[in-house]
This record gives structure tokens, C-alpha cells and sequence, in this order.
């Protein structure tokens, strides 16, 4: 079993859940986030959020799937990344689940 997180930009919402939907994910969550960046430092963040603002308002869904459906929805994203070529792509990453109860 894997846990899927992916990260958008609040403005491909819909594109995302209809993506979650269309690879028939039973059960997803959705957690609205507002990313935050920082000018200091020295690691890229302007392929996160939109490099004009402070802060962009984003969502995180993430579901609990078989290793499989991981691997599906984080080839979906790819995709979608590809053909979009948008300033926010977005992001997605798979997390073993050692245990659950």
C-alpha cells in the first residue's frame, strides 16, 4: 500500500479531482494550503508557486492506495504536467504505508 500526495495550484482544482475520478480512486482527501515562500535561501521554489506573490492559495489530495493505483496517478500527473506546460505544475509523490490499523 502506498499513500499518494499531490500538490496544486487552487486554479486546476477541477482538473485534478476529475483526473483522481477518472482513475477511479475511491476515497481521496482534500487539504487546502496556502504556500508560502521566502526570497532568503537557496532553494528553487519557482516552479511551486506562481513567483509574483507572497503566498498562493493551493490544495493537497491525497489518498491510501495499492502500489499499483500509486504508480498510475503519479503517471497521470506526468502527463497532464507534459501537456499543460503551465508555470504551477503539479506535483505529486508516493510514501510507503509500513503499517495501519
Amino acid at each position: 500500500m502506498k499513500q499518494v500526495v499531490v500538490l496544486s495550484v487552487k486554479d486546476f482544482e477541477s482538473e485534478l479531482q476529475t483526473m483522481l475520478k477518472g482513475l477511479e480512486i475511491p476515497i481521496f482527501s482534500k487539504v487546502d494550503i496556502e504556500g508560502c515562500k521566502s526570497t532568503h535561501g537557496s532553494v528553487d521554489l519557482s516552479n511551486w508557486f506562481a513567483s509574483s506573490r507572497d503566498s498562493d492559495f493551493s490544495v493537497m489530495y491525497f489518498a491510501f492506495v495499492p502500489d499499483e493505483v500509486g504508480h498510475q496517478i503519479l503517471d497521470a500527473i506526468q502527463d497532464w504536467n507534459i501537456n499543460q506546460q503551465a508555470m504551477s505544475p503539479m506535483h505529486a509523490f508516493l510514501q510507503p504505508v509500513e503499517r495501519s490499523v
